[in-house]
C-alpha cells in the first residue's frame, strides 16, 4: 500500500532529513568526534537574524510553486526560523503554527519561551512562514477577504447563533495564557 503525503509534508520530511544528516555527519577532514554544528549550517545557508531582538536565525529556501508539475520550474521562497539546541543536540523540533495565514516566524520567540528547557537544550527549534504568508511571500487575497466579509453568519436558531459567535471569536494566543 502506497502512502501519499501532501507537498508540505514532503518538504518538511526532506528538510528534517537534510538538516539532521548534515548536522550529524562529520567531514573527512575533521576528527570523528567533531560534528558539523547547526550554527555553521545556518551560516552556509546565508542565515541572518530574523528580526531585531529575535534569538532565531532565518534562512530562505526556494521550493517549487507546483510540486505536481515538474515542467513548471517556478519557485516560491519559504522562510524558516531556526534556534540551535543550547546543549547536546538530539534532533530537530519543527513547529507549524496555526492554520493558513499564520506567520510562524513572528511567533517563534514568544512560543518557544513557553517550551520546556529540556526541549530547547536537546533540539534545534524550527518555525516557518507558510507559503505566501509573512516573510514567505506576504500574499494578500483582497477578493477572497471581500467575499468572506460579505457573508451573513447569523444563525436561524439560538443554537446556530451561539455556534456562529464561537467561530467568529478569536482565541487568545498561547503566549498570553500564562
Amino acid at each position: 500500500m502506497r502512502t501519499s503525503f501532501s507537498p508540505l509534508t514532503r518538504l518538511f520530511l526532506i528538510l528534517v532529513i537534510f538538516f539532521s544528516s548534515v548536522a550529524a555527519t562529520s567531514s573527512p577532514a575533521q576528527p570523528a568526534a567533531q560534528k558539523t554544528s547547526t550554527e555553521n549550517l545556518l551560516k552556509d545557508l546565508g542565515g541572518t537574524p530574523c528580526f531585531d531582538g529575535s534569538a532565531f536565525t532565518c534562512v530562505t529556501i526556494d521550493v517549487p510553486l507546483d510540486h505536481f508539475n515538474p515542467v513548471d520550474t517556478r519557485t516560491v521562497p519559504v522562510v524558516f526560523a531556526v534556534l540551535p539546541a543550547s546543549g547536546a543536540r538530539k534532533g530537530m523540533f519543527v513547529t507549524a503554527t496555526g492554520g493558513p495565514g499564520t506567520a510562524g516566524v513572528q511567533l517563534a520567540d514568544s512560543y518557544s519561551a513557553g517550551f520546556d528547557p529540556g526541549i530547547l537544550d536537546a533540539f534545534d527549534i524550527v518555525f516557518f512562514d507558510q507559503r505566501g504568508v509573512g516573510y514567505s511571500g506576504d500574499l494578500t487575497c483582497p477578493s477572497a477577504a471581500n467575499e468572506y466579509y460579505r457573508q451573513d453568519f447569523r444563525g436561524l436558531t439560538r443554537r446556530q447563533e451561539r455556534a456562529s459567535r464561537k467561530m467568529r471569536t478569536p482565541s487568545r494566543p498561547i503566549a498570553s495564557m500564562n
